[in-house]
């Protein structure tokens, strides 16, 4: 079936990006892209609105069709229900790859390393004695984000400066996260903080 605007051959499909292009790796990561990049999604993401756009106006034309035909239909081979269902779903899956295609562009992809730990460290408790090693807490929690945030993460000592563990608590905390930490924190002066309900102790490490 023809765009009525373009010509474009809608049962023929979309171009979308293959596996293994560097395209395909922006799409399904949260890799930053190069400024060599951007050109080319700028004109990808171009097509798919151009795309759309047909895609819109045979829609358009095939709702007004349908309400006016009602005896011929089941003369034509493929009727205009079956025709639209199908458009229609082929322009949710554009839609979809536009979405990500854009997303490539956040400009949270694309923030230096030195903001995104400023940023990160907001995002840690006030007071170091509720900064307990939990995966649901920062620090941890931003190291499992996507790649890039783990490595911005990791690499920012000073988001691992303090954790507390408290005895009183029935909380298990595991030893290789207790030595991650640690282990993270070691470019900066770390500290470790043990609270009871009797008195709160602080202990350099």
């Amino acid at each position: 079936m023809l765009c009525s605007r373009c010509g474009s051959d809608h049962e023929g499909g979309f171009d979308y990006a293959a596996p293994g292009t560097r395209h395909y790796t922006l799409m399904y990561s949260n890799e930053a892209p190069l400024d060599s990049d951007l050109p080319f999604l700028a004109s990808a993401i171009s097509k798919i609105d151009a795309r759309l756009g047909c895609m819109d106006d045979e829609i358009t034309c095939m709702d007004d069709e349908i309400t006016y035909i009602d005896d011929e239909i089941n003369q034509i081979p493929q009727r205009p229900e079956e025709q639209l269902v199908e458009l229609r779903r082929k322009r949710v899956s554009l839609l979809r790859y536009r979405a990500r295609n854009r997303r490539i562009l956040s400009p949270l992809r694309r923030l230096p390393p030195e903001v995104l730990a400023e940023i990160f460290a907001w995002t840690l408790p006030t007071d170091p004695k509720n900064n307990s090693i939990q995966i649901s807490q920062s620090p941890w929690l931003l190291s499992h984000i996507n790649r890039y945030w783990r490595t911005v993460c990791i690499s920012t000592p000073s988001l691992w400066s303090f954790f507390a563990i408290d005895y009183d608590e029935p909380v298990h905390y595991p030893l290789p996260m207790v030595e991650a930490h640690i282990a993270r924190a070691k470019k900066s002066k770390s500290s470790s903080v043990w609270q009871t309900t009797r008195s709160c102790g602080r202990n350099s490490a």
